[in-house]
């Protein structure tokens, strides 16, 4: 699928605020159980992305995997702002610039899976870690989305302020360098 940016470059040059915005960016490593296997993870959250990680909970019990309801089975780190927008820079690098169009959602949200966290620039072993593997989660918003999170009479977005999936690809496409967005990988 190949997303032409210039309609979407037009639109956004003759009205501003209709261009998307990096909302956050949402690192989640699920380890699936509590004990040291999540500590080492938490570990390497911090480590990587300089903030202290939030435990993510089970939802429910799940009796084969010996799961509790609310027992943490992993953690998660949301970055905001230009420590976002780095920390995606150093993330499509570690998948070699390359997203399929499937991980992108109709709201505006991409979503990639980072198999080996020693694939980041910059990341050496340690053997005290281990090696986790990430998701990385990018959610894009315009001006005015805070309606629909206020406490106060809030409300839906309506469906032309909306942002598309095509849309959605089109920013990307624009705000970094070097990114392919594919139907599916190709072998080299």
């Amino acid at each position: 699928m190949k997303t032409d940016v210039g309609p979407f470059q037009k639109i956004w040059d003759e009205h501003p605020i209709l261009r998307p915005r990096l909302e956050k960016v949402t690192v989640n490593f699920a380890v699936g159980k509590s004990g040291p296997d999540l500590e080492r993870a938490r570990n390497l959250a911090q480590n990587l992305t300089g903030r202290k990680p939030a435990d993510s909970r089970a939802k429910e019990s799940i009796r084969g995997f010996n799961i509790r309801k609310g027992e943490p089975i992993g953690c998660h780190v949301t970055l905001r702002k230009e420590v976002a927008t780095e920390w995606l820079k150093k993330t499509f690098y570690a998948i070699d610039d390359q997203v399929l169009t499937r991980n992108f959602d109709n709201q505006g949200n991409v979503s990639v899976t980072v198999k080996d966290h020693l694939n980041l620039p910059s990341v050496k072993y340690d053997p005290k870690i281990g090696v986790f593997g990430f998701t990385v989660t990018a959610n894009l918003e315009r001006v005015g989305y805070r309606v629909k999170r206020r406490r106060l009479r809030s409300t839906r977005i309506p469906k032309k302020h909306r942002i598309t999936k095509d849309e959605a690809i089109a920013w990307f496409l624009a705000s970094f360098e070097g990114l392919k967005i594919q139907d599916h990988f190709e072998e080299d």
